[in-house]
């Protein structure tokens, strides 16, 4: 039993062809199997439904976090009104944070 003729190349997408004496490297479209390959239609419209925002100290006013919020749903008021616990590294102890689109 020989070993299948067609095998991987590196991280490029390319697929080397050893079925003749001298192998070949060809590119492949990365279209064949939907959902699959990075870059396609799922992963697109699931980083839609997310947002970045930064989390600002209240006491410094620096902008220490970054992090990704749901769009559809919208903020709780919890999380608007009183902010999250974070650690402020210029003060050495968690302080609130708020929310702050840029």
């Amino acid at each position: 039993m020989g070993s299948f003729p067609l095998t991987t190349g590196g991280g490029d997408g390319s697929i080397r062809d050893c079925t003749r004496s001298v192998c070949t490297r060809r590119l492949v479209r990365q279209v064949l199997i939907p959902g699959f390959y990075r870059g396609s239609e799922s992963i697109v419209a699931k980083q839609k439904s997310r947002e970045y925002v930064w989390l600002q100290c209240t006491e410094t006013g620096d902008l220490n976090y970054r992090t990704q919020i749901k769009v559809k749903g919208g903020l709780p008021e919890k999380l608007k009104e009183k902010g999250l616990k974070k650690y402020s590294p210029r003060l050495r102890k968690h302080t609130v944070h708020k929310i702050k689109r840029k």
